[in-house]
């Protein structure tokens, strides 16, 4: 029997390893096809469309997704995973920082990917269609979900040790906007990849509370925003939807301070205790 123990281990360990190194093909950052705490680790889809960032600025930049391995990373616990989205115009899929100030690099697997839309095209910041062209807006929700299936079926076959009962998508601004017209969206497999939701300073699209389906949802919106999209909604829904978390950020406009980052990665490690 213990023999049986033993070589049962050794056979687990040996398929994870497997599992790793052969997920780790095409990353960028994977060191010996292991992948170590504190590190990041990219990937680029030349094949997928390109992203909203690169359509705007009129160049030739390929698609990415990003992954950070926290500090308290290991290979025998499982970790959530925070997939967050950028305002404006997004990144390329590149861009981690806000991810890892929000979960202060520790506890979570952070994802990065790109803003999509159907079409755009090029414009100076300074032009003044250029802020109207990069909104997302609902016509674009399938084009995002195109991509967006391939490069998280790109994680989650690289990185075996995700707890998918914890997988956050969330965003700032154009990133909320991003993630609202995913869920108002009935067509898409999305509840097949998250089970949280995160609307910061965006997302007013979002057509219901009802569309996240019961599934935890936190909105942020600072209080000098004008109109404020959720709260009377928030406050006239407020006991028939416990799923839904609302903070209005005291004397901030359109941004994620440091102290409502806090906030926010307090209602993630929440997540983990129901």
């Amino acid at each position: 029997m213990v023999m049986f123990k033993t070589l049962f281990k050794g056979f687990a360990i040996g398929l994870v390893l497997g599992l790793w190194s052969c997920g780790s093909q095409g990353w960028t950052g994977a060191k010996g096809g292991i992948y170590q705490p504190d590190t990041e680790i990219s990937r680029v889809f030349p094949r997928l469309q390109q992203p909203l960032l690169a359509q705007i600025e009129g160049k030739d930049w390929k698609s990415q997704v990003s992954v950070y391995f926290p500090e308290n990373y290991n290979t025998q616990d499982q970790f959530p995973v925070l997939v967050w989205l950028g305002g404006g115009a997004g990144s390329l899929g590149d861009n981690l920082k806000l991810a890892r100030q929000i979960t202060q690099d520790r506890d979570f697997i952070c994802v990065n990917l790109p803003l999509y839309k159907a079409e755009v095209k090029p414009l100076p910041s300074t032009d003044a269609g250029y802020w109207p062209q990069v909104i997302i807006e609902q016509e674009d929700s399938g084009v995002i979900w195109r991509q967006y299936r391939v490069l998280l079926d790109a994680v989650l076959r690289s990185i075996p040790n995700l707890d998918r009962s914890r997988m956050f998508l969330g965003g700032f601004s154009n990133g909320a906007n991003t993630t609202a017209v995913l869920l108002n969206d009935p067509n898409l497999n999305l509840f097949h990849y998250f089970n949280h939701f995160i609307l910061v300073e965006g997302g007013n699209m979002l057509s219901s509370f009802a569309r996240v389906q019961g599934h935890p949802l936190l909105i942020l919106e600072g209080d000098q925003r004008r109109p404020r999209f959720f709260e009377g909604a928030f406050q006239a829904m407020r006991g028939d939807v416990p799923n839904v978390t609302y903070l209005l950020m005291e004397e901030t406009g359109h941004e994620l301070p440091k102290r409502y980052q806090g906030e926010l990665r307090r209602w993630l490690l929440e997540q983990g205790k129901r």
